[in-house]
């Protein structure tokens, strides 16, 4: 079968005379075999599988491609093909989510991936263009031919027509094996078309970056972490307990009935004279979102983000773990190393990215194997660090340098008096300077401080008087993109490692937030990289935000301890030391209780 049996003629289209087979008989894998020991640049590899998790839903095909031909191979029926195939070859491997796809190889087959053979068009995809969708039928169909996605909407029209999933579609359903066969030959076209534009762009330190990420990554999704189930019933029950008895406070004191009804509490505060007039996307509602509720000062609107908060604790975390873990008791989250436009990374299942920032109510349920202990290791102020790098404000440069804490310090310069923790002024502070950092203004720096926007303008300006490296910065960094706009036309700003983040339309003033943010990306990266050249990835089981979480023996804490700090730490490369702070704690949230 061809992509043209499936959509029509495609003219001068590369794919026009691929061929797409399904091994169902010995004549077919013999077949297979044959076409195997041909010489390619690279050999495409792909599963299907009944689910998205390798430690709970079954493997259902593995498909080999090239540039011209596409094989689907059902585990079941011929796992053995499949493994002679992929002990045997000694070529490249090119896949389209390399860590998903060898997860799933891992645990059902056996087999080891090759790393140093093994290639990710996902990955490429995203250094070229992290600001596109990086999914390998409508990639292709933007960079190949637009045809690439006529399988898999046959696919869906015949699942749908007859009630499968991904579980239960027959393996010999010719559009659920052909849309199959059809994605390593796709993935091919694309590692050959964005293979020239990374070696273009001189991209190929931060390309082997990502991959040695992509595989410590799939290594922590293999590894897991235990989750503390006693402790998740024991505070669903405390936060449902407490939810009921704040509504009934609140119907008997606010008469709002139901406080998750944005109609029944904006009516209660607008009674009570509070102003609002932030408007919902489509503009035909007032928003009663979390800034609008984090900036009023209403004691209703502190027990709706409460209950709000509370609310979703339990419904998507605590009361939801019991579904997550595995068949070996533990939870093992999806981690994508680039799940965000500047490189960062996020983490599915669930989601610990959105977790409040000092909150230990999720992540106590977070603890050790048995005879371990949490190693948990933060970045210090990692992004104002960078700003006062790339900045090169003397000021803030200074302030890096003294004994004492960093904000304080800033505060007690803006205000000409000693500024101590604790004292709302070093908020404030703190809150304008990471807002500079965002493209916010003095409007948001009010809300979020909850100040006049008279003082926050006040207090903007005197932080800018004091340290105007940052609005410098963010100055030469958006004339600079502005100019690539009109010579090449994108704009973008260059990572320290040579990537290139793009803007988005009328935008320029987040690019400052882009290059801290994805050099903070590769700061990271590069310490998980040497982290596992001291011998201690091995431990790793998280990376949330700026901090790496190792679940280590007990006797090693102390030795682990040393080696991820001293590791970590660079004091030399930049205009400040970057320094990282280790802790060993019994649970996670242990760290954050205050």
């Amino acid at each position: 079968m061809t992509i043209s049996d499936l959509a029509g003629s495609g003219g001068d289209s590369p794919l026009r005379d691929v061929q797409l087979e399904l091994v169902d008989s010995v004549d077919k894998a013999m077949e297979f075999k044959r076409w195997l020991s041909q010489s390619r640049r690279a050999l495409g590899v792909d599963t299907e599988s009944g689910g998205l998790r390798p430690d709970l839903h079954r493997l259902r095909l593995v498909q080999f491609g090239d540039m011209t031909r596409g094989w689907a191979i059902p585990w079941d029926r011929w796992g053995g093909v499949t493994m002679e195939a992929l002990n045997q070859y000694e070529g490249p491997l090119v896949f389209h989510n390399a860590g998903f796809d060898c997860r799933f190889l891992q645990a059902h087959a056996g087999w080891s991936p090759p790393w140093s053979r093994i290639h990710d068009t996902m990955t490429m995809a995203h250094l070229v263009d992290p600001s596109r969708p990086k999914g390998l039928k409508p990639l292709s169909a933007r960079l190949i031919d637009p045809r690439a996605t006529a399988g898999e909407t046959l696919l869906h029209t015949g699942m749908g027509q007859h009630g499968w999933t991904g579980d239960t579609v027959p393996t010999d359903f010719p559009p659920y094996w052909v849309d199959g066969a059809l994605d390593p030959v796709l993935t091919c076209h694309v590692f050959e078309k964005l293979g020239p534009t990374l070696k273009a762009r001189h991209y190929e330190t931060a390309y082997d970056l990502e991959m040695t990420t992509v595989r410590i990554c799939a290594d922590m999704m293999t590894r897991g972490i235990n989750i503390d189930l006693g402790y998740c019933d024991q505070k669903a029950e405390e936060l449902r307990g407490w939810v009921v008895k704040a509504r009934e406070m609140i119907k008997r004191e606010y008469g709002v009935d139901n406080p998750t009804s944005n109609r029944q509490v904006i009516a209660k505060l607008q009674r009570d004279g509070v102003e609002l007039t932030k408007r919902t996307a489509s503009g035909a509602d007032l928003a009663l979102d979390k800034e609008v509720l984090n900036a009023l000062d209403h004691p209703l609107a502190e027990y709706v983000l409460a209950i709000r908060k509370a609310e979703k604790i339990c419904s998507t975390y605590l009361e939801n773990f019991s579904e997550m873990i595995g068949p070996d008791g533990r939870l093992h989250p999806s981690i994508n190393p680039l799940g965000a436009r500047t490189g960062r990374m996020s983490i599915t299942g669930p989601a610990l990215q959105t977790l409040q920032r000092d909150d230990p109510t999720v992540r106590t349920a977070f603890i050790p194997s048995a005879g371990n202990r949490l190693v948990l290791c933060d970045a210090d102020q990692i992004e104002m660090r960078l700003a006062a790098h790339f900045s090169h404000d003397q000021g803030l440069i200074d302030a890096f340098h003294q004994d004492a804490d960093f904000f304080c310090v800033l505060a007690s310069q803006i205000f000409g008096e000693d500024v101590k923790k604790g004292d709302r002024r070093r908020q404030i502070t703190k809150n304008t300077g990471y807002g500079k950092l965002y493209g916010a203004g003095a409007p948001t720096i009010a809300r979020t401080a909850k100040i006049t926007l008279e003082a926050a303008a006040h207090f903007v300006q005197a932080f800018d008087d004091r340290f105007p490296g940052i609005t410098q910065l963010m100055t030469k960094v958006v004339n600079e993109a502005e100019q690539r706009r009109r010579d090449e036309g994108r704009a973008y700003v260059r990572t320290p490692l040579g990537r290139e983040v793009p803007a988005d339309d009328e935008r320029e003033y987040a690019l400052v937030n882009y290059l801290i943010q994805s050099h903070a990306a590769e700061i990271l990266k590069r310490g998980l990289a040497d982290l596992e050249a001291a011998d201690v990835a091995r431990y790793l089981v998280l990376p949330v935000h700026d901090e790496v979480v190792l679940d280590v023996p007990e006797a090693e804490v102390a030795d682990v301890v040393n080696v991820v700090e001293s590791t970590l730490n660079d004091l030399t490369t930049y205009e400040v030391p970057l320094t990282w702070s280790a802790e060993t704690h019994p649970s996670w949230g242990a760290k954050y209780r205050k």
